[in-house]
């Protein structure tokens, strides 16, 4: 689109302005400049569209006029590959206020989008649908008075493939799995439960599930070790609430696999989906126990709700059967009654253990007179 004009060194002045600056800009730090063009008169129909080089980055400048109409477009053309992604952009320098647009043609010469006007900047993107498209950029007001011009310049450029986006999850937060996980086996129970403790809150969420999908696709157990005083008769019972039915096992403390011997075991206790059962510690074990609790409900796992409290008690010691026939021993003054519930805990091989988070009160009250020793053991979780 060239004319002829006696101020063509000034419009020559400010294209050659306008290209630097806005090469200054697109090569920000120590990026090479992009390389540069000028567009091809005549350009101003397809068959004389100049060729944009791709898809290595570069910009055209140009200029276009209100008049004459042959004037007012100029034709450009670049290969594409067919499923990519590209991007116009057109920035425009019009002191006079021309506004210039895009319109964006496949190779079959159909018209594909428009951009909108500006006398300032618009921009096109599309997906390309042939090897081929070409870009026209024209002046919005054509006029045979008032002659104005604008310089442009074109960025034409392959889009980078989006990041796919991972789907969405409902992970739950906080954690839904009870604090003692993971005692998801006999081989790796929770050493956090003792005689004279409640448990509460306890559910059936495996542990490192986080959402109700993974959940539901795993079925979790609890197991607890317990110590029980050698010769004490001790209880576990389960309370449950909705969506819970508990079968509580006591294995012995050896046990590995579910498939062994029980000690006892009981489903529902009572008119109630809970569980209780009793056992009495030998003797001459060394008072530990595993329990083993299983929810039969299999209902879909909530991250809500859906829980049970484990209370576990020492029912003292089991009287020793009174034999018969014979006459009948004479009794013994027994163990005081005013003694602590921890006796005889008079040496480190006897030593009570203390549930975790309670207050108890103990006395020095001789369970069989003389002198009174207290011997007490914790359990620390490792790492704590």
């Amino acid at each position: 689109m060239k004319r002829t004009h006696i101020f063509i060194g000034l419009v020559a002045f400010a294209l050659l302005v306008f290209a630097s600056i806005t090469a200054t800009l697109a090569a920000p730090g120590n990026i090479p400049f992009l390389q540069s063009t000028s567009e091809t008169e005549p350009n101003n129909s397809f068959d004389e569209a100049d060729e944009v080089g791709m898809p290595d980055p570069g910009y055209i400048i140009g200029e276009v006029y209100n008049t004459p109409v042959t004037e007012t477009l100029d034709y450009f053309v670049m290969d594409t590959t067919v499923g990519y992604k590209y991007q116009a952009n057109l920035t425009i320098d019009s002191p006079q206020g021309l506004n210039l647009k895009m319109v964006l043609w496949n190779g079959n010469r159909q018209c594909m989008d428009t951009s909108s006007s500006s006398s300032s900047s618009t921009s096109l993107s599309w997906t390309a649908s042939y090897t081929s498209h070409y870009i026209r950029v024209e002046a919005v007001t054509i006029s045979t008075s008032t002659l104005k011009t604008a310089n442009y310049r074109l960025d034409v450029f392959e889009r980078a493939e989006p990041t796919d986006t991972p789907e969405p999850t409902n992970t739950l937060s906080p954690n839904p799995w009870d604090e003692y996980e993971p005692n998801d086996s006999l081989g790796e129970p929770s050493d956090d439960a003792s005689i004279g403790a409640t448990l509460e809150n306890l559910n059936f969420w495996p542990y490192e599930a986080y959402t109700e999908e993974e959940a539901n696709a795993i079925e979790d157990v609890d197991v607890f070790r317990v110590w029980c005083k050698p010769g004490h008769t001790c209880r576990a019972k389960a309370a449950v609430t909705t969506g819970v039915d508990t079968m509580v096992k006591v294995y012995a403390d050896d046990a590995t696999d579910p498939s062994e011997p029980t000690i006892v075991e009981n489903d529902d206790y009572g008119e109630t989906l809970g569980s209780q059962v009793t056992w009495q510690s030998s003797a001459s074990g060394d008072g530990y126990y595993k329990i083993w609790i299983e929810n039969l409900d299999r209902s879909p796992r909530q991250s809500t709700g859906q829980t049970y409290n484990l209370t576990l008690i020492d029912l003292v010691a089991t009287p020793t059967p009174t034999p018969t026939p014979g006459p009948s021993p004479t009794p013994g003054p027994g163990i005081n009654p005013k003694s602590d519930s921890c006796e005889d805990n008079l040496d480190f091989a006897h030593a009570c253990v203390i549930p975790a988070n309670q207050s108890q009160t103990f006395n020095f009250v001789p369970p069989y007179g003389g002198v009174d020793n207290d011997y007490f053991k914790i359990w620390v979780k490792p790492g704590l």
